[in-house]
């Protein structure tokens, strides 16, 4: 596994940079949430976990994205309320911060 030393040791940050935009497709969901890997790879809280991994690799929100999130919420009932509960959890979240 990728430790945060062996990453610094391995490659100076901005060849790091280079690769990971250079990525191919199936990394693009993954990279538009980690825009610039130095803040995720640096952080000093949050150990990644089945959710994390499932929100990073775009799995855990099957085909939801940005582009289609509206259509998706007005098929049904149901994507409605999925939706807005997950929406509610994560703002409820945020301001108990």
């Amino acid at each position: 596994m990728w430790t945060r030393r062996l990453v610094k040791e391995l490659r100076p940050w901005s060849t790091w940079q280079e690769i990971w935009q250079r990525e191919e497709e199936k990394a693009m969901w993954t990279r538009r949430l980690v825009k610039e890997l130095r803040p995720w790879i640096d952080r000093k809280h949050g150990q990644r976990d089945y959710y994390v991994t499932q929100l990073l690799t775009g799995w855990g929100l099957g085909v939801l994205t940005p582009e289609n999130i509206i259509a998706m919420m007005l098929e049904s009932q149901n994507n409605w309320e999925t939706v807005g509960k997950m929406v509610k959890n994560i703002i409820k979240a945020k301001e108990e911060r």
